[in-house]
Formats: structure tokens, sequence, C-alpha cells
């Protein structure tokens, strides 16, 4: 009988024990999860903010570079418009009006060596005067229009070109008693009454034409 006891008095404080530890080990479990979880980061969290920084790093140096070749590029055009209006544009204009000049001196150089080389021998040879201008006048049409007058007959002659089905030709215009023989566009009042000198004949007789001759031309 006494062993018996003995046996449920061990039992018993050997349950009682159990169920200390299974208690012990539960409160160490709740009070474990009833503490807050220390967060930290893993390595794909970590490489994600790195490429994040990178990309906007990235973005900022590239905007501040486009901002930079900008304004460099804008500041060379501005330069370079400015170089081409101050220097450029007056350039051309010089060439330009050079051109236009010389055309009027190389019509009246091939008009005075006509005269010269006797090919234009008197003050009605309207062809051979034609044959002289016309290589200046149609090759260069900004030569509009030549004027010449004659010292020993009071008319004058005035010669331009004009667009027909056959090209550019020459028109030679006349106030004198014989302008019909230019066609049927020959006769012009050229500003005076028929058989007169124009306006500007007094002052082209004081022109320097390098020659000895008997004519005055307005070109």
């Amino acid at each position: 009988m006494e062993s018996g006891q003995r046996k449920s008095i061990a039992l018993t404080k050997f349950q009682q024990a159990g169920r200390a530890t299974i208690d012990k080990v539960k409160k160490q479990k709740s009070e474990a999860g009833s503490k807050p979880k220390q967060q930290g980061f893993d390595v794909v969290q970590i490489g994600s903010l790195l490429f994040a920084a990178w990309m906007v790093l990235w973005i900022v140096a590239a905007s501040v570079i486009s901002a930079v070749f900008f304004v460099r590029y804008m500041g060379i055009v501005s330069d370079n418009q400015s170089w081409y209006l101050h220097h450029g544009s007056a350039r051309w204009a010089a060439a330009e009006t050079t051109a236009v000049l010389q055309a009027a001196i190389e019509a009246k150089e091939a008009l005075i060596a006509s005269i010269s080389s006797e090919l234009i021998k008197t003050n009605y040879d309207y062809a051979a005067i034609e044959s002289a201008l016309a290589p200046s006048m149609l090759l260069k049409p900004f030569l509009r229009s030549f004027d010449m007058t004659f010292s020993d007959r009071e008319a004058g002659l005035h010669i331009y070109h004009q667009v027909e089905e056959g090209g550019r030709q020459l028109v030679l215009q006349s106030n004198a008693a014989d302008c019909y023989l230019l066609g049927t566009q020959g006769c012009a009042d050229l500003g005076v009454p028929p058989q007169s000198f124009p306006a500007w004949h007094t002052e082209a007789m004081f022109l320097n034409m390098s020659f000895e001759g008997s004519s005055a031309c307005r070109c």
C-alpha cells in the first residue's frame, strides 16, 4: 500500500513539473510574441533603393547636360546669325551691287569700243548699236534700259529688253523723225517733244566717256 502511494505521489509531482515546464514555455512564447519584431532591409530592397537612386542621379545629370548643350547651341546660333547679318549680308549686298553696276559699265564700254572701232559709223546705225548692247543687256537682265543721244541731231534713243515668245529681245525707241524705222514700237516721246534732247542730255554731256565721239549715254 505504501509503495502504491509513493508511485502516485511521484507521478503527481512529475505531472506538476511537466505542467510547470509547459506553462513556462508558453509564457516565454507569449512574451516573445508580444515584443515587436525588428524590421530590417533585405538584399532585394537594398538593390531596389540603389537602382532608384542611380536612376534619379542619371536623370538629373542628363537634364543638366542637355540644358548646357541647349544654351551653348543657342548661343552659337545667335552668334552666327549676328555675324551673318553684320558680315555676310553686307558682303552679299556689296557683291550684288557690284554686279549690277558692272553690267552698266560693260554696256557703256561695249558702246565706246564699237564707236572707237567704227562698228557704229553714224547715228542712224541702229543695227550696230543694238548688236553692241545686246550681249550686256540680254545676258544681265537687271540692266533694264540704256539711253543715249547724239550731238549732231536733237533726238534720243531709248533701249530696253522685254520677254517675247522667242525669248528676251531688245526694243529700240526714239523721238527722232525716222523712229518708224525701228518698228511698230519704235516711236516714243521720251518725256520731251519730238526731235528734242531728253532732260538728262545736258548733264550727260559732262560725263567722261573716255573717248572722243559724238554721243552721250545714260546707262
